[in-house]
Parts: structure tokens; C-alpha cells; sequence
């Protein structure tokens, strides 16, 4: 029921341990540099994980349906890229950091993550993905100064959304990106959006 990776690996390929349903600790150690698409997928026990400060990418899917991951600390400050639906539907996520190195937060990065109420987004993002955070529990979100674009479906269905910004640098907002957030009262559109 746990897996401490060696020092030796340097990278877990695509889906090295996906749909292991009896796994529920993971040690991931600093050699690792890029966890692989579906890595994790389906490790329904997996509690927790801290992503070691060496690693630059994390796949498409890499932990989707991990349903008892309540925690994920990512400890990388030179993080380039966290895939497509990377904790999708992790229904009981509820604490992660995103690292200022990355740029975007991918399409359904956090889709049906219906546990995360609160999640702070850094000044670096300058575009989140369709669906991003479609179907969450956040009830107010703050958006950087540097976001541009916000994807179609952004935060579709996030029910208790009551409150958040659109940024004056806002260029791009996506079809159907606030579509059915019922708790929204104010909703401020800025001249930059085309």
C-alpha cells in the first residue's frame, strides 16, 4: 500500500501507476523531474502528496479520480507545466498550492474538485482553461493583475461563487464561463474585453 520512489528515477511515465486502488502513500523523492500523463490515475486511497521541488511537469490526467486526495503540496518553484484534467474530479480536494512559475492553468485542471472552496491564484497566470474550475465549491475568488483569458465554462456550475474580480487586463472571456454560478450578485466587465 506504498510506493517510496528511488533516488535513481527521474521521471514516471505515462500511467506507471494508474488504477493501483489499493495504493495510499506515495513518497516522491527530489530526483524526480516530470510525473507522466495518468500517472496516478484512479489511486482512489491516495490521501495526500507532496510534489518535490525538482520536478518541472505534470501530466494530462496525472492524478484524475484520485477521490481521497485531500491534500496536495506542490514544493516545485520551477514548475513549467501542470496538464489537462491533472486533479480532475479529486472530489476531496481541498488544499493546494499553485506556484508562481506557472503560466496557465490548463483545461479542467480542477474540474469536479466539488471539496475545493478556497484556492489562491498567483500574479504569474495569464490564462485559465475551459472548465478549469467547472463544478467547484469556491465562494470567492481573487484574479491577478496579470490574467488575460478565461476559458469557456471557467467556473460553469460553482454554485457558491459569489464573489470574485475580472481584472482590467482581461481580454478574453470564454463562452459560458460563470454559466449557472447562481450566487453571483455583481459582476463588473472590463473595457479590455474584446
Amino acid at each position: 500500500t506504498e510506493i517510496i520512489i528511488p533516488s535513481s528515477v527521474t521521471e514516471l511515465g505515462n500511467g506507471s501507476f494508474c488504477e493501483c486502488i489499493s495504493l495510499q502513500k506515495v513518497t516522491l523523492t527530489p530526483s524526480i523531474i516530470s510525473i507522466g500523463n495518468e500517472c496516478f490515475k484512479e489511486c482512489s486511497l491516495i490521501k495526500e502528496i507532496q510534489i518535490p521541488s525538482s520536478v518541472k511537469s505534470i501530466g494530462r490526467f496525472a492524478f484524475e479520480n484520485c477521490q481521497s486526495l485531500v491534500s496536495i503540496v506542490i514544493q516545485s518553484t520551477i514548475i513549467e507545466s501542470i496538464g489537462e484534467g491533472a486533479f480532475q474530479n479529486c472530489i476531496s480536494l481541498q488544499i493546494i498550492n499553485i506556484p508562481s512559475s506557472l503560466k496557465t492553468l490548463d483545461n479542467g485542471i480542477f474540474y469536479g474538485c466539488t471539496s475545493l472552496f478556497n484556492i489562491a491564484i498567483p500574479s504569474s497566470i495569464t490564462k485559465i482553461g475551459n472548465g478549469a474550475f467547472c463544478e467547484c465549491s469556491i465562494s470567492k475568488i481573487n484574479l491577478p493583475p496579470s490574467l488575460k483569458i478565461i476559458g469557456q465554462f471557467a467556473f460553469k456550475k460553482c454554485k457558491n461563487l459569489d464573489e470574485i474580480n475580472l481584472p482590467s487586463s482581461l481580454t478574453t472571456l470564454g463562452e459560458g464561463a460563470f454559466e449557472g454560478c447562481s450566487s453571483i450578485r455583481d459582476l463588473i466587465i472590463p473595457n479590455s474585453i474584446q
